[in-house]
């Protein structure tokens, strides 16, 4: 395995290199690791669960003693029959980690492909929101332990209009607490930022405006998901070159601090302001992980006002089989 996630902060200046759109990273020959940012030491609280050490199984316990609260984890797959067929990557997650929701983004499954799979890891209800427009593409999906899915409802309308015929939007509503999730897939921009202004003059604007909402009428708001925005520049290793990256330009960057400024917070980033070279997203094409050089592109983001109620927010760098690893987030009670 190879040690190196989490996040950072700063602002933008510079030009570069362009990500691809969504699904668009091929998977590459990894090359022999060369000089990158260094890879963490461990903190307190940043490697929260279950640390993974190469030849030694679960590993050893890193972090602050979390709360008794619910556990949500977050992760961009990157095609789920993938990771399912090769090894079952999310199988041991849940495992490991006994979260009571798992949001997945980027499943590439269409609609027949998922009522083959009722349900991917036993103990969990599956609820599925593939892409109806594109096959192979985007789609999210939830894995709901089933002693908190008998307290929840879902739903893929949210942001109305045509926002989910991609699959990007899922709200889990919980009945027993004025609390809604939010697991989303944001739009890519593209390679060539064909989609920036979509992303950012209409997709932004519904999701920000629905979250403003729901904490209007009194709901607290958890927002998670792979984002596809470095916010800082402590997000991303190299700031200067992808000035005009989609995921790093200052449209999208603006975007988000738009979102942050109508009152809601990066938890990762409020709980540890200053750890630098914590990445959620490693391209193939460069063997990115290996040398640690990755963007921050997933988030749990809170209302101001449920910030308190946060026991951890961390990135968990030890699982492979995409070129994101998963986020979590501990509630404290």
């Amino acid at each position: 395995y190879s040690f190196c996630t989490l996040l950072g902060v700063s602002i933008p200046k510079m030009p570069g290199k362009k990500r691809a759109a969504d699904g668009d990273d091929v998977p590459a020959k990894k090359p022999a690791p060369k000089k990158g940012a260094p890879p963490p030491v461990p903190v307190d609280g940043l490697m929260a669960g279950p640390v993974h050490k190469k030849g030694d199984g679960v590993g050893e316990y890193r972090g602050n003693v979390l709360g008794d609260g619910l556990t949500i984890i977050s992760w961009n797959v990157n095609g789920l029959r993938a990771l399912i067929k090769k090894f079952d990557a999310v199988g041991e997650l849940v495992k490991r980690e006994n979260p009571g929701i798992v949001c997945l983004q980027e499943i590439k499954m269409d609609e027949a492909e998922t009522i083959k799979l009722p349900q991917v890891v036993k103990g969990y209800q599956t609820v599925w929101n593939p892409c109806t427009v594109k096959k192979g593409y985007s789609g999210t999906a939830l894995l709901i332990r089933d002693d908190v899915f008998k307290k929840v409802t879902v739903t893929t309308s949210a942001l109305g209009g045509g926002f989910n015929d991609e699959g990007r939007v899922q709200v889990v509503e919980f009945e027993d607490r004025d609390l809604i999730l939010v697991n989303t897939y944001v739009p890519n921009a593209g390679a060539d930022l064909k989609r920036l202004d979509y992303r950012t003059k209409e997709w932004d604007p519904a999701l920000r405006n629905f979250m403003k909402r729901e904490v209007a009428n009194g709901k607290n708001v958890i927002l998670t998901g792979d984002l596809n925005v470095a916010h800082m520049e402590i997000d991303i290793h190299n700031p200067a070159g992808n000035h005009k990256s989609a995921g790093f330009t200052p449209q999208e960057r603006n975007s988000f601090s738009e979102l942050l400024e109508a009152g809601f917070t990066d938890s990762f980033r409020n709980l540890h302001p200053d750890q630098a070279y914590f990445y959620t997203y490693f391209s193939y094409r460069s063997g990115a992980r290996a040398k640690n050089t990755g963007w921050r592109l997933d988030y749990f983001v809170v209302n101001d006002s449920f910030m308190p109620q946060i026991a951890a927010s961390s990135i968990l760098p030890a699982y492979e089989g995409s070129d994101h690893v998963p986020v979590q987030l501990v509630l404290k009670d």
